[in-house]
C-alpha cells in the first residue's frame, strides 16, 4: 500500500491523518472536524497552503518533542507521536511536507467505535505471542 491520507471518524469527530506505507501513523489533523466534508476541506487547504506553512518543533509536558505546522496562527497539522530528539521530530516533519502532496487521499470514511477513547488507547489485552494488544488493534510491546 502506498503513502495515504486516512479519514475516520470517532464519536461523531471527523479527522485526518497521514499514514506511511507500513501503515504508520506520520501526522495528524490539529484538530476534528463536525464532517467528512469539513474534514476533507480542512485537508485540501492544508495541501494547497503546504509551501506557506510554518513548521515548529515544540516540547511537549513530558519533555519530548512534537511538531507543527501552521498557518500564521492556526495549526493545520501535527506529530501523531512525540519524538526523544528533537532532529528526530524535525526529520519526521520534513518526511511528512514531503509526501503529503503525493500521498493519496481515501475515498471512504472509517468508522471507529469506542464507548470510552482513552481506554481504547490504554487499554491492553494478552494476545499468545507475548506482546500486548490494545483494544484498537494495536500490538504494543510487553513490559
Amino acid at each position: 500500500m502506498t503513502t495515504h491520507f486516512d479519514i475516520y471518524s470517532v464519536s461523531r469527530v471527523v479527522r485526518w491523518r497521514l499514514l506511511a506505507a507500513n501503515n504508520r501513523d506520520s501526522g495528524q489533523s490539529a484538530v476534528g472536524y463536525a464532517s467528512a466534508d469539513a474534514c476533507r476541506e480542512a485537508l485540501a487547504r492544508l495541501l494547497g497552503a503546504l509551501g506557506e506553512l510554518q513548521a515548529h518543533h515544540v516540547r511537549t509536558p513530558s519533555q519530548r518533542w512534537q511538531w507543527q505546522l501552521a498557518l500564521g496562527d492556526e495549526v493545520l497539522a501535527q506529530a501523531s507521536r512525540s519524538f526523544d530528539r528533537r532532529h528526530q521530530c524535525e526529520t519526521a516533519c520534513l518526511w511528512f511536507i514531503r509526501m503529503a502532496p503525493i500521498a493519496t487521499i481515501g475515498s471512504t470514511i472509517r468508522v471507529v467505535l469506542a464507548r470510552d477513547p482513552a481506554a481504547v488507547a490504554t487499554a491492553a489485552l494478552p494476545v499468545a505471542s507475548g506482546r500486548a494488544q490494545s483494544r484498537a488493534g494495536l500490538v504494543l510491546p510487553s513490559g
